[in-house]
């Protein structure tokens, strides 16, 4: 109950985040009372969706003045109910709310959302097939659980067919999000196609996106990720800049069990971040690189040290994990 809650919420943020300003003929909120009542009304109606009290929810959403709030609760409703009839009356007040409002020609998107998310498997598919444009599948894909195998080799061929030729990290985070884990041969064996595209991708991006989508990879395939621990090693020897360097160690560091460096190059590391902050006189960008490796590293006394030798106003900014306590110590006690 709690997730389907937190999930209604969340469509409903988004949708918010969309429409940016609020409607004209609307007064903005002033003061936190007014703030206080809106959000009550608004939990309201989400408590009520969460129970499947639709009915309750369309009364209770009258109370709200401002239309993009109504958007929000109308949108959740059409994602939310399996029931046809409550759908079709969640997409009329929208359709409605769009033609009142020129701040809400945005809906056109959210009510085909809303048509998308309760069509059949096939259906969903041939309606991917319609679309001509990599960012606008993205609007599509995280409302889709496919369990036919035809239909997952479906919408992979339609990843790579849309892919940019110059994708971003996200385009290519996109994909592999998609990717689903299953026991089908075919599905797997075009899953890992498209996993090598993606990899070969990632060489056009900045260094860090480039090892972020490499530790992706590599923590997907623990028992054989030779080839993207050794590119991460690569790029990380054959990085000269300082920043570059630190910023590839800190992904390593971070993701110990991929054992892609040594501790002694680590402690390599921080010792070309100790000589430029001699060199540079540069004491707390280095200071916090340092802090930073000391906590991948999971040595708190260390971190407990070097932010004690920030300004003080910066300190309080810095969280310090409790030390871990082993297996052994808790049998002891």
């Amino acid at each position: 109950m709690r997730k389907l809650i937190t999930f209604i919420i969340m469509l409903g943020i988004s949708s918010f985040i969309i429409a940016g300003e609020p409607n004209e003929g609307v007064d903005i909120v002033q003061n936190d009372v007014q703030i206080d009542e809106i959000m009550k009304v608004k939990n309201e109606c989400y408590q009520f969706i969460s129970e499947e009290k639709y009915n309750e929810a369309f009364a209770t959403l009258t109370s709200l003045k401002n239309n993009h709030d109504k958007v929000d609760i109308l949108r959740s409703i059409g994602m939310s109910s399996s029931d046809v009839s409550v759908r079709q009356k969640a997409l009329s007040q929208l359709e409605s709310l769009k033609k009142s409002d020129e701040s809400l020609s945005y809906l056109d998107q959210d009510i085909a959302q809303i048509n998308y998310k309760h069509m059949t498997e096939d259906k969903k598919i041939s309606f991917l097939k319609s679309i001509k444009d990599f960012s606008m599948l993205t609007h599509y894909l995280h409302l889709s659980m496919f369990t036919k195998p035809d239909n997952v080799i479906a919408v992979y061929a339609i990843l790579e067919t849309l892919l940019p030729k110059t994708p971003t990290s996200m385009d290519l985070m996109t994909i592999l999000n998609s990717i689903q884990v299953t026991t089908d041969e075919n599905v797997t064996k075009k899953g890992n196609d498209l996993e090598r595209l993606v990899f070969e991708k990632s060489k056009t991006l900045e260094l860090y996106n480039q090892v972020n989508i490499s530790i992706q990879l590599a923590n997907r395939y623990i028992e054989d990720n030779t080839l993207y621990t050794n590119h991460i090693k690569s790029l990380y020897s054959n990085t000269s800049e300082l920043n570059d360097k630190i910023s590839i160690g800190l992904q390593i560091c971070y993701n110990k069990s991929l054992a892609i460096l040594e501790s002694s190059e680590f402690a390599s590391l921080e010792n070309k971040v100790i000589a430029a902050m001699n060199k540079n006189k540069d004491g707390t960008s280095g200071l916090n690189s340092l802090i930073q490796l000391a906590e991948c590293q999971e040595d708190i006394d260390k971190m407990k040290e070097l932010v004690l030798k920030l300004p003080e106003e910066q300190r309080s900014a810095i969280y310090i994990p409790e030390p871990r306590v082993s297996e052994t110590e808790v049998l002891k006690k």
